[in-house]
C-alpha cells in the first residue's frame, strides 16, 4: 500500500471517530489473504487487491498502522 493511501485511511477514520454519533468501525475482513474482492472486484490492471489492514502473511500493513494511529489520536490509546 502506498503511503498516501494510508494517509487517507488515517484522515478518514480520525474524522469519523471524532463524530460523537459514530459508534462503530468495520472493515470487510482483516487479511488480504481472504479478501472477497479478489474474486468479485478484481483490479482492471490485473494487480493484487490488498484493501485490508493485514497482508497475506497476517503481518501489519500501513493501513493497520493508520487505523491504530487514528484510534490513538481520538482515544489516547497506548500501543
Amino acid at each position: 500500500m502506498r503511503a498516501e493511501f494510508a494517509e487517507v485511511y488515517e484522515a478518514y477514520l480520525t474524522a469519523a471517530l471524532a463524530e460523537p454519533s459514530v459508534i462503530a468501525f468495520l472493515t470487510w475482513g482483516l487479511s488480504d489473504r481472504y479478501t472477497w474482492l479478489s474474486r468479485f472486484q478484481p483490479r482492471s490492471d490485473g494487480g493484487s487487491v490488498r484493501p485490508l489492514p493485514l497482508d497475506e502473511q497476517l503481518q501489519r500493513k500501513r493501513a493497520w498502522r493508520a487505523i491504530a494511529t487514528a484510534f490513538d489520536k481520538i482515544f489516547n490509546v497506548i500501543d
